[in-house]
Formats: structure tokens, sequence, C-alpha cells
């Protein structure tokens, strides 16, 4: 029994990999914390969890662009939400034209040169 444990320290004493330390926080977070606690915390051990969740996010919005008729009602749901809002705030019908022109130019430039820097081509 004492022998298991003495095993299990030396296991323990080797510092994890980062796969370990992955899968580790999901499935025993108490032990793997303590493990990491016990080495020099590395800029790895927190930049790269960060990367790939930016990463994953830069690629899930991409993909979700990407897509003309996924695009095209995003921004006519936008333009239904911002128009009942100006209509709330009694705003004139010319001043709901002059945002929806303001909303039909900034949609032109999205799909032009400049929308290509903040979305994928397609």
């Amino acid at each position: 029994m004492e022998n298991e444990f003495n095993q299990e320290e030396e296991v323990l004493q080797e510092e994890l990999s980062f796969s370990d330390k992955i899968v580790g926080v999901v499935t025993n977070p108490a032990s793997i914390f303590g493990s990491i606690a016990k080495f020099e915390l590395k800029t790895t051990d927190w930049l790269l969890p960060i990367v790939i969740v930016l990463a994953g996010a830069v690629i899930f919005t991409l993909l979700k662009f990407v897509d003309p008729e996924v695009k095209s009602a995003m921004w006519e749901k936008q333009k239904a939400q911002t128009i009942e809002q100006l209509k709330k705030e009694n705003k004139s019908a010319e001043e709901i034209k002059q945002v929806e022109d303001m909303m039909e130019t900034q949609k032109e430039m999205m799909s032009g040169p400049l929308g290509y820097v903040f979305t994928a081509p397609h």
C-alpha cells in the first residue's frame, strides 16, 4: 500500500506535459493545479490556451460570415433592431432614413476592400 503511494508521488514529481495539464484540468482539477503549483510557471502554460481560444473564435467568426445568406440575415436583423429602437425613441422619419442610409453605406464598405480586413473573402 505504501509502495503505491510512493509510486504515485514519483509520477506527480515529474512536470506534466501541456496536453496532460489540459486534460487534467477537466478530469481532476485539484490534483493538476496542485502539481502545476509545484513547478515554475511557464509562459506557454497560460499563453497557449488563450491563443487556442482566440484562434477558435476567429475561425468560428470567419466561417459564420462567409455564408452570404447568414451575412445578409444578420445585417437585416441588425437593421430591424436599430429601426425599432429609433421608433421607440420617437425619432422622426427623416432621422430614421438617415440611419438606414448610413447602415447601407457601412454594409457596402464592409462588402468592399475594408470588409476583407474584418471578414473572410467570399
